[in-house]
C-alpha cells in the first residue's frame, strides 16, 4: 500500500490542461524525500482508479473542490486537502476531508503523514528558505513538459516548455487575484539555475516562468546574466508599473521571448472595465530602441510583449 496519492483535478474553468500543478509536485518531492511512497493520478482527462493508499491529497482552487469532495467519499485512506479554496474557506472543506491545510503544504503533509497532526484545520506557515524544498518530482507524470505553453492555448503547438517558480508571494493588491502572501520568499539563483540544468538534460530549452511578479527576485539581475549562459528562452509574468529600460534589457539578455503584464491600476473616470497602462510602462513596452514589439493590443492594452 502506497503511504500517498496526490490527485491532480479536473478544472472546469480551464479548457486546457498544459500546466501540470508545480504545488502537487512540490509536495511528491517533500515526501520522496522523506522515505515516503507517493504517487500522482491525473484525472484531467479522465476518471482514472485510485491506488490504494493510507492517505489521499488534493490541492484545489474553488472549481475543483467539488471533484475532491466527491473523490474524498470513495476512498478508504484519510484525505487532505489544501490550496487556495482551502486556504481562503477552510470552514467549507470540514466535514469533507480529514485534514484541511490552509497556506503552504510542504511542512504540514509530513507531519500528517507521520502522525503527529491532529484532524482538522491547521495552517501551514511561510517556508523561509525555498531551497530546501527539493526540485519538484516530475519523474511521477507521465508528461512533464508540455508543447503548447510558449505559443499559447488554441495558438498550436512548438517547443516542448518546463514550468518552473523563482519566488512565492507578491507584496501587491490587485482586486482579482487570490494572492494571500503580501511578501517575497525566493529561491537562491544558484538553486534556480540547478533546476534548470536538470531539465536542459531532458532536452527542454524553453522555460515558463510561474511567479506572481517576476522582476520582484531579490537578485533579478544575477539571476538574468546567470540565465543568459544556459541559452534558453522563457515567458514570465511582471506588473506593467514595474517594466523600466533596465529591466527590459535584462530580460531581453536572459532570454525573454514574452513578458504578460499585469495592469497596473482601473481608471474610475471610465468605464469599470477600461484599464490603463503607467507611463513609464507604456514608454518601456513601445520602446524601439529596445527591440521590443506589443504583438497583442486588444484594442489600445498592451497584454503580451515581443522582445
Amino acid at each position: 500500500m502506497l503511504d500517498l496519492v496526490l490527485v491532480q483535478l479536473p478544472n472546469p474553468a480551464l479548457a486546457n490542461t498544459m500546466y501540470n500543478s508545480l504545488g502537487i509536485l512540490s509536495l511528491a518531492s517533500v515526501v520522496e524525500a522523506e522515505g515516503y511512497s507517493v504517487y500522482i493520478v491525473d484525472m484531467r482527462n479522465e476518471n482514472r482508479p485510485l491506488p490504494k493508499a493510507k492517505f489521499y491529497g488534493f490541492s484545489c482552487t474553488t472549481p475543483e473542490i467539488n471533484y475532491a469532495k466527491e473523490i474524498a467519499k470513495r476512498v478508504k485512506g484519510k484525505t487532505i486537502v489544501g490550496g487556495g479554496h482551502p486556504s481562503a474557506l477552510p470552514e467549507d472543506c470540514l466535514g469533507h476531508f480529514n485534514y484541511v491545510v490552509m497556506g503552504e503544504g510542504e511542512e504540514k503533509i509530513l507531519k500528517i503523514i507521520s502522525g503527529e497532526l491532529s484532524q482538522g484545520v491547521s495552517y501551514g506557515a511561510r517556508i523561509k528558505d525555498l531551497n530546501k524544498i527539493p526540485y519538484p518530482s516530475r519523474h511521477l507524470i507521465k508528461y512533464p513538459y508540455n508543447d503548447q505553453i510558449f505559443e499559447g492555448e488554441r495558438y498550436g503547438h512548438g517547443a516542448k516548455t518546463a514550468t518552473m517558480i523563482t519566488t512565492r508571494g507578491c507584496p501587491y493588491n490587485c482586486s482579482y487575484c487570490a494572492n494571500q502572501f503580501r511578501s517575497i520568499t525566493s529561491r537562491s539563483v544558484e538553486n534556480v539555475i540547478g533546476e534548470m540544468e536538470l531539465v536542459l538534460k531532458d532536452g527542454v530549452t524553453h522555460f515558463k516562468f510561474m511567479d506572481d511578479c517576476f522582476t520582484l527576485h531579490p537578485e533579478f539581475e544575477r539571476l538574468c546574466n546567470e540565465i543568459k549562459k544556459l541559452n534558453v528562452s522563457y515567458i514570465a509574468h511582471t506588473r506593467s508599473d514595474l517594466m523600466t529600460p533596465k529591466i527590459a534589457k535584462l530580460l531581453k539578455i536572459g532570454g525573454m521571448v514574452f513578458v504578460e503584464t499585469h495592469f497596473s491600476f482601473s481608471s474610475h473616470e471610465r468605464p469599470w472595465h477600461f484599464f490603463q497602462f503607467s507611463d513609464m510602462a507604456l514608454r518601456v513596452l513601445f520602446s524601439t530602441a529596445l527591440g521590443i514589439e506589443c504583438v497583442d493590443t486588444h484594442g489600445l492594452t498592451p497584454v503580451a510583449l515581443k522582445i
